[in-house]
């Protein structure tokens, strides 16, 4: 489990340190060279649906995450767009591409997401994954 420690002043105007903890984590940042990389990691998230399954990279990049509840449950995300897939949105934002792959309400139990991300090619620096699992919003 993650922690962030934040200065915080009390009464006195001691510094002490705060800890506040969440034991879920929706996103992660890798800084790669250029051309083929892979990474696997996991986060823990709640039970919900998927909200967030975005990819940002330097623009050029060719990476993709696939995400597993093993024996349950998987999406996935490309960085960049697909004719076949009109659910993939992905827009260029200055240096960086950011690719938004849209899921389907499914509810999934809260679990150990396992993702996998290849880098296939492009220039080196930092990849962000976004992945959120919650409760949907209301819809009117």
């Amino acid at each position: 489990m993650a922690a962030l420690l934040l200065p915080t002043q009390t009464t006195a105007g001691n510094s002490r340190l705060h800890r506040t903890a969440s034991p879920f984590q929706t996103s992660r940042v890798f800084r790669l060279g250029s051309g083929h990389a892979t990474r696997a990691f996991t986060f823990r998230e709640r039970s919900g649906v998927i909200l967030v399954n975005r990819l940002t990279v330097p623009h050029g990049v060719r990476a993709v995450v696939d995400a597993r509840i093993p024996n349950l449950a998987g999406a996935r995300v490309t960085s960049w767009p697909s004719h076949n897939d009109p659910s993939l949105s992905c827009r260029q934002h200055g240096a960086v591409d950011v690719c938004t792959q849209e899921e389907e309400w499914c509810p999934m139990p809260q679990a150990t997401w396992h993702f996998r991300l290849v880098k296939l090619s492009g220039p080196a620096g930092p990849i962000r994954f976004d992945y959120v699992v919650a409760t949907p919003p209301p819809q009117h």
